[in-house]
């Protein structure tokens, strides 16, 4: 039974859960989300193609909590990056309505979403898809989030992505509309990073507005798909960090995973990163 325990020391949670059952990959030679299923909640057509919210039947998520798969096409091998900004632009509208829905279930009090492509990130099927998670915690990642951006507003008076969008130069810029900013972070933790977001200062995702989502979408757009170009069909993750709190500004985290944490990374919590952000947006302008 999957059920969460607490860090003896930090006190943050951890997920156990029962795997002896998931199949990864294909699933008697076929992959599921190819064909119809009754595993389907919701179908929101997008043109020709059409994105699908489906119950996930391997719940990673304690008892009682609700997780869901938002499946982006029926095509297969359909990159995210190879969609339309408008096709990009009903994703996130997709994602915003499930997780307003996942907010009202009893006992959700933050919901996660993330998309893994490729066997490193942690995806275990190649059909592209996103997942939303409802969490009866904060995950401490983001707890420790809100109180960085809590503490520049009482030391320094600003948010720190405000202040990032205002000094932003042309060296770590990847693409930015009047809505939204896609750049490499000064102090990136993975090759490859990068963070999209609105430039007006918003936390909860679920409160985003229609012209909001577009115009994300359209710097997405461009952001993903010069980082599906950049690595060639390696893996990357992304996730959105958001929270419902007013210091708080939400962002897409996008990066690579072409290398390997070492020991000293995960028993320390140091990143080392050997792609500086300057080069690494360079090539993503460039791709």
């Amino acid at each position: 039974m999957n059920h969460v325990r607490f860090h003896a020391i930090t006190g943050d949670p951890i997920l156990y859960i029962d795997h002896r059952q998931k199949p990864n990959g294909y699933i008697d030679g076929h992959c599921p989300f190819c064909h119809p299923s009754e595993s389907i909640k919701h179908v929101y057509p997008v043109g020709d193609d059409a994105i699908s919210v489906w119950e996930n039947l391997y719940p990673v998520v304690p008892e009682g909590m609700t997780q869901e798969l938002v499946v982006e096409s029926r095509r297969h091998d359909r990159m995210l990056g190879d969609h339309s900004a408008k096709g990009i632009s009903v994703w996130l509208w997709v994602i915003r309505e499930r997780m307003r829905r996942l907010y009202e279930q009893p006992g959700v009090v933050y919901v996660s979403m993330f998309r893994n492509w490729g066997s490193e990130s942690g995806g275990t099927q190649p059909h592209p898809h996103s997942q939303l998670y409802g969490l009866p915690f904060v995950p401490p990642g983001i707890e420790r989030e809100r109180e960085g951006f809590r503490r520049m507003r009482r030391e320094a008076g600003c948010c720190p992505i405000c202040r990032e969008i205002a000094e932003m130069g042309s060296e770590r810029l990847v693409t930015e509309n009047a809505w939204a900013m896609a750049f490499t972070p000064y102090a990136s933790m993975h090759p490859f990073e990068i963070w999209v977001v609105p430039k007006d200062h918003l936390g909860a995702y679920d409160a985003a507005g229609d012209a909001f989502l577009d115009g994300m979408a359209a710097v997405l757009h461009r952001a993903v798909g010069a980082l599906e170009k950049a690595i060639g069909g390696r893996a990357y993750n992304i996730v959105l960090c958001h929270e419902r709190d007013a210091d708080y500004h939400l962002r897409f985290l996008m990066f690579a995973r072409i290398i390997t944490s070492s020991g000293f990374v995960l028993g320390t919590g140091t990143g080392i990163n050997g792609l500086d952000p300057e080069r690494a947006a360079a090539t993503l302008r460039d791709v």
